[in-house]
């Protein structure tokens, strides 16, 4: 039951994170529109832009925490081979 309680809590904290990223994400996708469209020289194209350097960005942080992730997992696995040796 503990197991269960302590899953169930670790789902809510996953999803209470995600949603105020979420939140967040909003309100800088609004600011950015905002000031997009008050620059006559931006509004044109500062839009396209935007969403171009955001998509670079996301995937960018993603590849990182990939990478990240990838050398966490090889050093969990190399201490389980040392500590059986």
């Amino acid at each position: 039951m503990k197991i269960i309680i302590e899953e169930v809590l670790s789902k809510i904290d996953i999803l209470a994170t995600s949603a105020l990223a979420l939140v967040t994400a909003l309100a800088w996708n609004s600011a950015f529109q905002q000031y997009f469209n008050s620059k006559p020289s931006l509004k044109k194209y500062g839009l396209w832009i935007y969403a171009i350097l955001i998509t670079l960005i996301s995937v960018g942080a993603m590849f990182l925490l990939t990478q990240i992730k990838k050398v966490k997992k090889e050093k969990i696995n190399q201490n389980k081979i040392n500590m059986v040796n």
